[in-house]
């Protein structure tokens, strides 16, 4: 595919994406944390997005990407980083950085941490990887730490297994999205 063609298909993509909001009928498990007064407000909604049914999740290395936490295992209050790492040798194309979720797993799948607010969405600006680019997230491993601008955690972290998903709308008809995540443990 040539370079023109290939832009044309992500910026299809990007507007497709740009219009779409965090909310609405989805069959995801959101989080059984509900918000409570020392966290979030009655406006914030457990976000809506179903990775098992829109998007081919794939952890560590997919799509083209490789996605990393360091520390794997780490301790409540201590530092966790994320990379995103364009593995070809190749320039990608994602949105920006801030389509991400945390999930915790419960019962044997995968629950939404992140509460937005009811008119949430996201900007869905391109943003071009060189081989070897992507992007980097660091977080304090407490309830406060990991809420971002737009999205919260309404109780507080306890130890468990976690993951960190980044994902994207995909420019063919294969699925609807891609997502690249990575496990992580939290412990006391």
């Amino acid at each position: 595919m040539n370079r023109r063609t290939y832009l044309g298909t992500i910026g299809a993509s990007v507007t497709a994406l740009a219009g779409c909001t965090a909310l609405g009928e989805s069959n995801t498990t959101p989080s059984t944390q509900e918000p409570s007064d020392s966290g979030c407000s009655d406006n914030l909604q457990p976000l809506a997005i179903n990775f098992e049914e829109d998007y081919n999740v794939r952890h560590g290395t997919a799509h083209g990407f490789e996605l990393t936490a360091s520390p794997e295992t780490v301790s409540l209050g201590g530092r966790l980083t994320f990379r995103l790492e364009n593995t070809t040798n190749q320039v990608q194309t994602t949105p920006n950085k801030e389509l991400f979720a945390i999930q915790k797993r419960i019962d044997g799948a995968w629950k939404h941490l992140f509460y937005v607010d009811e008119s949430h969405g996201y900007d869905a600006n391109a943003v071009v990887h060189e081989p070897g680019g992507g992007f980097k997230w660091s977080f304090s491993v407490t309830r406060e730490g990991l809420s971002t601008e737009g999205h919260h955690i309404c109780s507080d972290i306890v130890p468990g297994k976690y993951r960190f998903v980044y994902f994207w709308m995909n420019g063919s008809d294969e699925q609807s999205g891609k997502a690249v995540a990575v496990q992580f443990t939290v412990k006391e």
